[in-house]
C-alpha cells in the first residue's frame, strides 16, 4: 500500500535512511538525521514538497519530492524532482506504485518531472528501468570525479 506520509512516520523514515546510508557510497560520511527530520517535516507542511510512503506491515519505502525552478531560478520554469526515493529490500512490490504516486503529484503541480538515477545506494539501472516503464525518457547522464587522496 502507498499513501501520504504522516508525522508519526518520521521515526521509521529515519530508520530507513540510516539503513540506506549504511549501504550507500556515502556510508563513511556523517548522516545528519536532524536535517533529514527537518526535510520530512518541511515536506509535510510546506506545500512545496511531498512525502509518500509504502508499507506492508511497517513503512518500508518513501519518496520525498520538491518543486523547483530550473538552474536555481535563473530560468523561471518550474519542475518537480525527487530528493530521496528509497525502498527497502523487504518491499519489492510497492516501488512502482510509490513512484507513480510521486509522478502524479509532480505533474499535478508542475509541467514536468525530472529525476536522476545514480549508484549512490544501489545499481541505478534498476531504478532507470522503473522510470522508463513509467513513461520517463532519459535526457542526459551524470558523471563523477573523486579527488584521489
Amino acid at each position: 500500500m502507498v499513501r501520504e506520509a504522516r508525522f508519526q512516520d518520521i521515526p521509521r523514515l529515519c530508520e530507513l535512511m540510516v539503513e540506506a546510508h549504511g549501504k550507500s557510497k556515502f556510508r563513511d560520511d556523517r548522516l545528519d538525521l536532524k536535517r533529514f527530520k527537518d526535510l520530512c517535516k518541511e515536506s509535510l507542511i510546506s506545500g512545496n514538497g511531498c512525502l509518500f510512503v509504502s508499507e506492508i506491515y511497517l513503512v518500508e519505502g518513501f519518496v520525498m519530492g520538491v518543486l523547483d525552478e530550473h538552474y536555481l531560478g535563473v530560468i523561471k520554469a518550474q519542475y518537480a524532482t525527487d530528493i530521496f526515493f528509497i525502498v527497502s529490500e523487504r518491499d519489492n512490490t510497492n516501488a512502482p506504485a510509490l513512484w507513480q504516486m510521486f509522478l502524479d503529484w509532480g505533474l499535478e503541480n508542475a509541467p514536468s518531472v525530472h529525476s536522476g538515477a545514480t549508484n549512490a545506494i544501489a545499481d541505478y539501472r534498476r531504478t532507470a528501468k522503473l522510470y522508463e516503464r513509467k513513461g520517463m525518457t532519459q535526457i542526459g547522464v551524470t558523471y563523477e570525479l573523486e579527488r584521489i587522496q
